[in-house]
């Protein structure tokens, strides 16, 4: 997975240590790396994600945005329905010639609305060198906290916000997922659909 040196191990993204250990060991070493005491936490569930393979890139940035949104239309919905919101969005890259690219970035406040999850997420897509035909897209969700308690904000009605969010999840749910979503999925009709992972996801 190109992990030669004790650096290229901390730079490494969620997804090549996931596909480099390929299994739960790839989330301990990610916050180990960083910091966390994982050995002496509960680590019930660290983060929420979502990759898609592109059957067919020309490289253009494009053709990555609307994949990018329902991606994470998908991850936000999940987060949200087992109660959690996040601090800490990724993005990933695997070109067609297999190099990679990968960032991250901490939040100054944990978020649990899709619109701004992906914002941030599409900050850091413009930063990729997104000039090559591209095989997967993924992002992710971490360091997570209870979508319970949220923080005030005196320029932001976060209450409404959390309503607005709640309401849409709560129609998508019962009349099926995307029922309500951004204009920009009519790019993606067909695209991206729902899976279940081996050992089935709790969420779906």
């Amino acid at each position: 997975m190109g992990i030669k040196s004790v650096p290229d191990f901390y730079k490494a993204d969620r997804l090549v240590l996931k596909a480099a250990f390929r299994s739960v060991l790839a989330d301990y070493w990610f916050l180990r790396l960083r910091g966390w005491e994982v050995d002496k936490l509960d680590l019930k569930r660290k983060s929420f994600g979502n990759s898609y393979a592109l059957p067919n890139s020309n490289g253009g940035i494009k053709e990555l945005i609307p994949l990018l949104q329902k991606l994470i239309e998908k991850t936000a919905f999940r987060m949200r329905k087992a109660g959690f919101k996040a601090q800490g969005i990724t993005v990933s890259v695997v070109y067609k010639d297999r190099s990679f690219w990968h960032k991250s970035k901490i939040l100054k406040k944990a978020v649990f609305d899709s619109r701004e999850i992906y914002q941030e997420s599409l900050n850091l897509l413009y930063s990729s060198p997104h000039t090559k035909p591209v095989h997967t897209l993924a992002e992710s969700c971490f360091f997570l906290t209870s979508y319970k308690s949220l923080q005030l904000d005196i320029f932001e009605n976060i209450p409404k916000k959390k309503n607005l969010s709640n309401a849409l999840d709560e129609i998508n749910k019962k009349w099926g997922v995307f029922f309500i979503t951004p204009a920009r999925f009519i790019l993606t009709k067909n695209e991206i659909k729902d899976r279940i992972s081996f050992g089935g996801v709790r969420e779906l």
